[in-house]
C-alpha cells in the first residue's frame, strides 16, 4: 500500500527535464532579451542540486547540535502555542476542512493533511514571538521544524529525516538571506514569509530523496507565495503569527504540485522579472557565492525572553541594571534607548499595545513591564489588562527611542540605555546582542528548560521528559511517529 504523500513516487516528465538539462549545461539561453549563462547554472538549480544530495552523514556535529536546539525550541513554542486564544482562528480552518489524517497538530492530536499541519504548527511555533533568530533567514526554525516534522511523520520516515529538513531547508533560506534579507527589511518585507516558501520546498524534497528537477520547479511555483508586509510592527495585527506556518504549507505544496508536473520559471531569483529585483531591487548573487561553504545554522541565536529582537537588548540592560541597583519605577523620569537606526521603526513605534502581536513589539510595553513586575513573563505580553494598565503606560511614556550609530563591529542588535530618576541620579549600559544571541550563546540546559516551561500542564509531565530523551537522539529515531504521539494534551 502506498503511504500518503510519497512524493517519490513521481517522476517529473520529459519536458521538465529537458528544461532542466538546459539550464544546467554550458547551452546559452536567450529569454525576453537576458542571457542566462548556463555554464555557471541559475540559482534554482544550484540550490536544488545541492539540497536534494546533501544527507545526513553530510552535516557536522556541530551542525545536528544547534538543528536539535532547533527542533526542541520549536516543539515548546508548538506545545504552548496550542493552548493560545489568538491563534485558534488557523487550527479552525483547518479542522474545519476535510483532509486526510496524516500528520499532527501539536498540542491537539488532531491529524490532518501534511501542508496543513505544518501550516498550524508554524503558526503556534511564532506565537509568542519567543521563536529562533537569525540574521539571514531570521525565524527558520518556525518553518523548517514544522515543515519536517509534518512530511516525515505522513511518511512514517526516521528522526534522521526531521534532521536534514530542519538543515537544508535552513540552509537555503540562509543562502537566500545573503542576498535579499537586508534589502528585504529596509523595504518592509518579512524575510522569513518572503523566502520562508523555498526552505520549505528544500526541506520537503530532502525529505523525499526528490530530483533537483521537482524542486527547482517547485522553487518557481513557491514564489507566488512570496510575501509578507511588515505594517504590523506599526500598528500591530495577530497576522504575522501565521506568516512562519504560511511559509511552510507553501513549499510543501510546491513540491507536491511540480512532483505531479507543473513547472516553473527556473531564473525565479535573479531573472528580470525574478524575486531578487522585484522584492529587493538587486541583481548580484556574488554575497551567495562568498558564503555557500559555511553551514548557516550555526549562527542561531535563542531568545530566552520573549518579544521583537530589536527590543532584547535594551531588556537586558534594564534587567542588568535592576540586579545591581533598587529602581523605584515610579521615581523614574526618562529612558533614554538608543537603537540602530531600522530597530527604532521595528519596536519603537507601538507605544500603546492593542493586541499581543503589539505588546510583543512594542519597546515601551516590554521595558515598562520589567520596571514594574521585575520580568518578563510570557502571559504578561498576552494580558490585555496589562495593555492598558496605567502604571504600565505611565513608565512606557518616559521612554525615548532614537537613532545611534554603534562600533562598526557591534551586532544589529544592540542598544544604549540611560534611566534616568528624579534625583538627577542615572543608571545606563551598552548592550551587543543579548542573552541567548550569538555574542551570549544559550546552551542545552538553557534550551531544555524554556521547552519546560512552554510545555508545563499542556502535555504529561512524563512526555516533556520523553521528548528531551528522543530529540537529543533524533538522529537513531526509527519512526518518527514515537515522537509526535507523545506531542497531545494531557
Amino acid at each position: 500500500m502506498s503511504r500518503p504523500f510519497a512524493l517519490q513516487r513521481f517522476l517529473p516528465n520529459l519536458l521538465q527535464h529537458i528544461a532542466f538539462q538546459l539550464t544546467s549545461n554550458s547551452t546559452v539561453l536567450f529569454q525576453e532579451n537576458i542571457v542566462v549563462d548556463s555554464a555557471s547554472k541559475t540559482v534554482s538549480v544550484r540550490l536544488a542540486e545541492w539540497a536534494t544530495t546533501c544527507r545526513v552523514a553530510d552535516l557536522p556535529s556541530d551542525v545536528t547540535v544547534y538543528a536539535k536546539r532547533l527542533i526542541l525550541d520549536s516543539l515548546g513554542l508548538q506545545i504552548r502555542g496550542s493552548t493560545l486564544r489568538h491563534v485558534q482562528p488557523q487550527r479552525r480552518l483547518v479542522e474545519r476542512s476535510c483532509s486526510l489524517p496524516e500528520a499532527t497538530i501539536t498540542g491537539t492530536g488532531v491529524r490532518t493533511t501534511t501542508s496543513s499541519a505544518a501550516y498550524v504548527n508554524g503558526t503556534f511555533a511564532a506565537s509568542m514571538e519567543f521563536d529562533d533568530c537569525h540574521m539571514l533567514p531570521w525565524h527558520a526554525g518556525s518553518i523548517m521544524v514544522p515543515t519536517s516534522l509534518a512530511v516525515v511523520e505522513a511518511n512514517g520516515g526516521p528522526g534522521e529525516d526531521v534532521l536534514l529538513g530542519t538543515v537544508v531547508g535552513h540552509q537555503v533560506v540562509s543562502l537566500l538571506g545573503t542576498v535579499v534579507s537586508r534589502p528585504l527589511l529596509a523595504r518592509g518585507w518579512h524575510a522569513p514569509r518572503a523566502m520562508g516558501p523555498f526552505g520549505a520546498a528544500a526541506a520537503t524534497a530532502a525529505i523525499l530523496r526528490a530530483t533537483p528537477t521537482t524542486l527547482a520547479n517547485a522553487f518557481g511555483i513557491a514564489a507566488g507565495d512570496a510575501s509578507g508586509p511588515m505594517e504590523y510592527d506599526r500598528t500591530g495585527g495577530e497576522v504575522k503569527r501565521q506568516y512562519t506556518g504560511s511559509a511552510a504549507r507553501a513549499g510543501i505544496e510546491a513540491v507536491q504540485l511540480a512532483s505531479d508536473g507543473v513547472t516553473g520559471p527556473l531564473t525565479i531569483f535573479e531573472g528580470p522579472s525574478g524575486l531578487f529585483r522585484l522584492m529587493a531591487d538587486v541583481s548580484d548573487v556574488a554575497a551567495m557565492d562568498a558564503e555557500w561553504d559555511k553551514w548557516h545554522i550555526v549562527d542561531t541565536f535563542f531568545r530566552l525572553n520573549p518579544g521583537v529582537g530589536t527590543v532584547l537588548p535594551a531588556l537586558q540592560v534594564v534587567s542588568d541594571i535592576m540586579a545591581e541597583h533598587p529602581i523605584d519605577w515610579r521615581r523614574i523620569t526618562a529612558i533614554n534607548v538608543g537603537l540602530p537606526p531600522f530597530a527604532v521603526g521595528h519596536g519603537g513605534h507601538i507605544t500603546q499595545p492593542t493586541d499581543s502581536l503589539g505588546a510583543h513589539f512594542s519597546l515601551t510595553f516590554a521595558l515598562a513591564l520589567r520596571l514594574i513586575t521585575g520580568g518578563s513573563a510570557p502571559a504578561n505580553y498576552l494580558d490585555p489588562q496589562l495593555w492598558v494598565d496605567p502604571d504600565v503606560r505611565a513608565v512606557g511614556s518616559k521612554v525615548r527611542p532614537y537613532a545611534m550609530e554603534f562600533a562598526s563591529d557591534a551586532p544589529l542588535l544592540s542598544a544604549d540605555v540611560r534611566i534616568i530618576m528624579d534625583n538627577g541620579r542615572s543608571y545606563g549600559g551598552l548592550q551587543y546582542g543579548f542573552r541567548g544571541h550569538t555574542s551570549q550563546p544559550a546552551t542545552d540546559e538553557d534550551i531544555e528548560a524554556k521547552f519546560r516551561a512552554n510545555a508545563d500542564g499542556v502535555i504529561p509531565e512524563a512526555s516533556i521528559d520523553e521528548v528531551i530523551c528522543l530529540v537529543r537522539d533524533i538522529e537513531n529515531l526509527s519512526d518518527i511517529r514515537t515522537l509526535t504521539k507523545l506531542l497531545g494534551p494531557v
